[in-house]
């Protein structure tokens, strides 16, 4: 065992704690953290799916060993109804179960909300808030009909600003090429 180090003197559990200079990278400087002489990390945090505009609320129905299925459920709305306008997280709490047992389905609900900047309605710009429920096919048109018609009564329980803001919902079927893993 050689006893030479390139830090002679110092105890080995020192040199162990000793954290690595920086390298130095080609490139823009990293932006500071507005402390003189402190930068931020190279590397960017990823970013959350909020900021991307989308986020999900998951919610199981049926407890441990429920098999996952359907439904999937997107919410698409004008960016402008903030949460005073537009109660989202209440509003999924309450569409899942209500879709799943509408539906008759069993499992997993998933619910997919995405911000629109812009909406117009007869070319005018208008809040707007469509909700979509793909299905497993076989579902007659009436059980579809009254599952809009439950989510459209619920949608009108979450979104404020009265008949200014245009609510529609759409049950379709998944495509036969449609798979699920997990």
């Amino acid at each position: 065992m050689s006893t030479h180090s390139p830090r002679a003197g110092v105890p080995r559990r020192e040199q162990l704690r000793r954290v690595p200079e920086p390298r130095l990278r080609r490139g823009p400087p990293a932006p500071t953290t507005g402390v003189t002489g402190v930068t931020a990390p190279p590397c960017r945090r990823p970013r959350t799916p909020r900021e991307n505009g989308w986020y999900a609320h998951r919610a199981t129905i049926g407890g441990a060993g429920a098999e996952p299925s359907m439904p999937h459920i997107t919410v698409d709305y004008t960016e402008r109804l903030d949460d005073t306008l537009f109660d989202r997280h209440a509003f999924a709490k309450e569409l899942d179960p209500l879709v799943v047992t509408e539906s008759h389905s069993a499992g997993v609900g998933k619910i997919f909300f995405r911000p629109a900047p812009l909406t117009f309605v007869s070319g005018e710009e208008h809040p707007y808030v469509h909700v979509t429920v793909a299905l497993l096919p076989n579902r007659s048109p009436a059980q579809k009909a009254r599952l809009s018609d439950a989510v459209l009564a619920l949608l009108g329980r979450y979104v404020a600003g009265g008949p200014h803001v245009v609510t529609s919902v759409e049950v379709r079927d998944l495509p036969d090429s449609y798979r699920l893993r997990g």
